[in-house]
C-alpha cells in the first residue's frame, strides 16, 4: 500500500465517532446468539494493527504473509521479500480496521479501514501526522485455520480527508464449490470487460459496478459510482492493462484482481474486489483502488 497503514493521534472528532462505532458494534454483538461471520476478519485485522504497534510493521506482516502474498510498494511485489530485505523505518504506522466482508464459502475475504503515517515520537510525545488514507487487505484462510495476508494495498486520501467510518460487516451467501480454473478466468474476463467500459462509458460501465462501489484514489476523497467515469478518466485508454493475478473464494463469488496499466496520466497499479451476489449472475466491482507509479 502507500505508507500502508496507519498512525496516531486522532482529531477528538474523530475518536468520538470511532468510539461510537465500536459501541453500535458492541451493542449489536449482545443481541445476537453468534458473531457476525465477517467478524473473524475484523478481529484479525485489529490484532494486527496491534501487533505491528508492539513489534514493528515487518515483524507484524512476516508473522501473517499467506504463500504467494503481494504488496504495493508502491508496485505489486512479493511480500515476504520486500519485508525481509527492508528494516523497519523509524516512522509509526497506525491503521483501524472498520469494514470486512468474507465469502460464502468462508475461505476468503476482505478488510478496509483508515491508517495514518506519523513521525518518530520525541520526548515520548506522539510525532506529526505525515499522511493518511484508507487501505484494502485481502485474507486467505490456509490449512483450514489460519488466516493469512495475500494482498495489501492503500491510497493516500487528500490531507483533510475524514478517513473514520461506522463499522461494516459483510457475508454472502454459502453456494456450491466453483471450478477454480473457471471461476478464476470469469473474474479476468471481468477485469477485461472493465477496461473496455471504462473506454466507452455509460450502461457497460454501470452493469459492471456494484451500487456500493468505493474508488480510491491518491490525493482524493472515496468517490462513489456516480464519480466512476470521473474517478478513471485520468487512465484512459486501459487497453494497456497488465493484469497480475486473481484470488477466488472456493465457491468462485468473490475474488481479488490486480495488475498494473499504462493510461494517459502515466503508469498506475490497481487492486480491485469483484463479487457476485447471485448464484448466476455476472460479477460486478465492489472496490477499486488505484495508484500511481513512478515513470520506468
Amino acid at each position: 500500500m502507500s505508507p500502508r497503514a496507519v498512525a496516531g493521534p486522532r482529531a477528538a472528532s474523530v475518536r468520538v465517532r470511532r468510539a461510537a462505532a465500536l459501541l453500535l458494534l458492541a451493542a449489536c454483538a449482545s443481541t445476537d446468539s453468534a458473531p457476525h461471520p465477517a467478524q473473524v476478519l475484523l478481529d484479525a485485522d485489529r490484532a494486527f494493527a496491534r501487533d505491528a504497534l508492539e513489534r514493528g510493521l515487518s515483524p507484524a506482516f512476516l508473522a501473517l504473509l499467506g504463500e504467494g502474498a503481494v504488496v504495493f510498494r508502491p508496485g505489486p511485489v512479493h511480500a515476504q521479500a520486500w519485508f525481509a530485505e527492508h528494516p523497519e523505518q523509524p516512522e509509526l504506522v497506525e491503521w483501524w480496521p472498520d469494514s470486512a466482508e468474507i465469502a460464502g464459502s468462508g475461505d476468503l475475504g476482505w478488510t478496509s479501514g483508515a491508517w495514518e503515517l506519523r513521525e518518530p515520537a520525541a520526548n515520548e510525545q506522539p510525532g506529526e501526522v505525515r499522511a493518511r488514507g484508507r487501505y484494502v487487505t485481502v485474507w486467505r484462510l490456509e490449512d483450514g485455520e489460519r488466516w493469512a495476508v495475500v494482498l495489501d494495498h492503500g491510497a493516500e486520501l487528500q490531507p483533510d480527508a475524514d478517513t473514520a467510518r461506522a463499522v461494516s460487516l459483510r457475508a454472502l451467501a454459502p453456494a456450491a464449490a466453483a471450478d477454480p480454473h473457471g471461476a478464476t478466468q470469469t473474474f479476468a474476463a471481468s477485469d477485461m470487460a472493465l477496461a473496455r467500459a471504462i473506454d466507452t462509458g455509460g450502461r457497460a460501465l454501470r452493469e459492471l459496478l456494484d451500487p456500493q462501489v468505493e474508488l480510491l484514489r491518491d490525493g482524493h476523497a472515496p468517490a462513489a459510482s456516480g464519480l466512476a467515469a470521473e474517478a478513471w478518466g485520468a487512465w484512459r485508454p486501459l487497453h494497456g492493462s497488465t493484469a497480475a493475478g486473481v484470488i477466488v473464494s472456493g465457491d468462485g463469488r468473490l475474488a481479488a484482481s490486480w495488475g498494473t496499466l499504462q493510461g494517459t496520466a502515466g503508469r498506475a497499479a490497481w487492486l480491485r474486489i469483484w463479487r457476485i451476489e447471485l448464484q448466476g449472475a455476472l460479477p460486478t466491482l465492489a472496490l477499486d483502488l488505484l495508484t500511481p507509479l513512478p515513470a520506468r
